[in-house]
């Protein structure tokens, strides 16, 4: 940016640059009508900033269900950033930033023209743009604390994957909303004392004094039930954080049937100029694979049509030759995966029976098909798949091509843990006979396998310097992706919980350390009369038993009522589950007796003394 103007080739080496580092590194050149869209923002006046915080809106919403298996382009990000466009006008108060910047190289001037002969306009104009951009910048200074210190806590959380997590953003909106609501409530707890002293008579407050009382009964009353309400809101949030923390758990202990540490995933798309046949693909696939499987450190590897937990995902319907389907019963359609011969066997993925692809299966030898458990139960719940005879097609035909079963294998995750359609079997083709344009790579390490993405990279290049390797990911960021929706209102649950917890620990503290201070004298008559210091202590302390007792009671009753909206969130656990919800009793009712404590013991040291004399 010169001045007041947007550079339209600053502006594209800037966007390409930050695309890079949202692609994890795969460089997408900006041309043609990229670059045409891109010098059409620098035209508008569109600040980098505007547009890079487009592409992270748009990238957070790119990914909200899981990797991506394509990058990120720009054309993508067009409506995001000309709304965040529109968002930066109108924090600035105005209609169109447009005409209070300059135009760009080779664009009519317009305000020169306009102002020709009006120097002062022209500067007045160009300052009111420098003035803008200024402020914009600061306005869009969205990581200034506290806020965005709150902000990135719960990006941290996951809530930017979420559906239109990306627009989570403090603005001008929230902070007036917030502002707003503080000022209310604020005012609303405010006016109650003053409420209760305008309705108070001079006889009742005298009498309430000499008798070292804490205030009316409705001011008391309001205490309390401030108290009694943050202890079972307290409930009821921390009741739905445990049950969310246990589901999580259970959902973490789900079998995927293969093993998902030290699994390195990564893909690579072949360009059909360079690799126009299939035996220009296979005669990759082989190259590659041997290298990748020569690096230290690389104890297998493989490569798939779809990755578990990714994006690409193909089925198609597959019957067996003599099985005639049930009356009522529909055609399946389970999922169809092409793979090379050490794939299975690099995820851990068991053979029940047969063999894997190996050298056998060549672009000219028998069709053959690898099909899970679920399949075999399915055609030949009697005896063994192998050699079974399999088509693809609604009807068997002369023309049809079959294939013969050479392999079983055990059930595996392909998609998700939870929240995914009902996986009806999947069914394995060579890559031999099926060449892959867009290869998956699966690659099994000895220790991290983030160490070793360079080496895997520079591997790709050896073979193809121009062949671009991108989603690169372990497996267990695959499962963590897949689990966001879950993770996230689990995060924040128990962060609402924790801050919950804390406040009616401080509000019942609060309260009974007023009656403390209010009821000294009562104290030290009591204590002159030859009351204990234990039944002070015990006093106290039951008073504030009694509003911990009414709040749980009500969190309780809250719990309950909640329970059919936390259903859809539950995994292997009931929402009323008894040993979650003695948890919550047990933890409210130390936390809140420890907060009571304090002000029962500060009762106990009251000096009759100088209680009695006071005042």
């Amino acid at each position: 940016m010169r001045g007041n103007r947007v550079d339209p080739g600053e502006l594209c080496r800037a966007v390409e640059s930050y695309l890079c580092r949202k692609n994890d590194g795969h460089l997408i050149r900006i041309v043609g009508p990229a670059f045409e869209l891109v010098c059409g923002w620098a035209a508008a006046g569109i600040p980098l900033r505007v547009v890079e915080r487009g592409i992270d809106r748009r990238h957070l919403r790119y990914h909200a269900r899981g990797p991506k298996r394509h990058p990120l382009r720009i054309e993508y990000c067009e409506a995001d950033v000309l709304d965040l466009f529109d968002e930066w006008k109108r924090a600035v108060g105005l209609s169109t930033a447009a005409g209070v910047m300059e135009e760009p190289p080779g664009a009519p001037r317009v305000d020169e023209a306009r102002t020709e002969g009006r120097p002062g306009v022209a500067r007045s104009r160009r300052s009111l743009a420098a003035h803008l951009d200024d402020l914009a910048a600061r306005l869009s200074a969205w990581d200034a604390p506290p806020g965005a210190a709150v902000l990135e806590i719960v990006r941290a959380a996951g809530a930017g994957e979420l559906p239109r997590g990306g627009e989570i953003a403090i603005d001008g909106v929230v902070v007036a909303v917030t502002l707003g609501v503080a000022l209310v409530f604020g005012l609303a707890l405010g006016l109650v004392p003053v409420a209760g002293l305008a309705a108070a008579s001079l006889q009742s407050v005298l009498r309430q004094e000499t008798r070292g009382g804490t205030g009316g009964r409705g001011v008391q009353m309001f205490r309390n039930g401030l108290v009694v309400g943050q202890i079972g809101l307290a409930c009821v949030l921390l009741s739905s954080a445990l049950l969310l923390l246990a589901s999580f758990q259970r959902i973490l202990q789900i079998d995927t049937g293969f093993r998902t540490d030290n699994l390195l995933t990564a893909q690579v798309a072949l360009p059909e100029a360079r690799y126009p046949s299939g035996d220009d693909r296979r005669a990759f696939a082989e190259r590659i694979l041997q290298r990748i499987r020569a690096i230290p450190g690389v104890t297998a590897a493989g490569i798939t049509s779809s990755i578990p937990f990714g994006d690409d995902r193909n089925n198609s319907v597959i019957r067996a030759v003599g099985y005639e389907e049930r009356p009522g019963e529909s055609l399946v359609s389970p999922s169809l995966i092409t793979i090379d011969g050490g794939y299975l066997d690099t995820l851990g993925v068991p053979l029940v029976e047969g063999r894997f692809f190996d050298e056998r299966d060549t672009a000219d030898a028998m069709r053959a098909i690898i099909i899970d458990e679920r399949l075999a139960r399915r055609f030949w719940p009697d005896r063994s798949a192998l050699g079974g005879r399999m088509y693809g097609d609604i009807e068997l035909r002369d023309d049809t091509v079959v294939f013969t079963v050479v392999g079983v294998v055990a059930e595996h995750t392909l998609y998700g843990l939870v929240d995914q359609p009902e996986q009806v079997g999947a069914y394995f083709f060579p890559h031999t006979q099926l060449p892959l344009a867009r290869p998956t790579f699966a690659i099994r390490t000895a220790g991290d396998p983030r160490s070793l993405v360079s080496a895997v990279r520079a591997t790709v290049a050896g073979v193809d310097a121009e062949l671009p390797l991108f989603f690169v990911q372990t497996m267990d960021e695959l499962v963590g992706a897949r689990l966001t929706s879950r993770r996230t209102p689990m995060l924040l649950a128990l962060g609402f919980a924790g801050a919950a917890l804390f406040l009616s620990a401080l509000g019942i503290y609060g309260v009974l350390a007023y009656r403390v201070a209010q009821r000294r004298r009562e104290f030290g008559v009591r204590l002159a009369l030859g009351s204990s210091a234990a039944g002070l202590f015990r006093l106290v302390l039951s008073e504030g038993a009694l509003l911990v007792g009414v709040g749980l009671a009500l969190g309780v009753a809250g719990t309950l009522a909640a329970r059919r909206a936390l259903a859809a969130q539950l995994y292997g656990i009931e929402a009323g589950d008894p040993l979650v919800a003695a948890a919550v009793v047990a933890v409210l009712t130390v936390v809140a007796l420890a907060a009571c404590a304090l002000p029962a013991r500060r009762a106990t040291r009251v000096d009759p003394v100088r209680a009695l004399s006071a005042d």
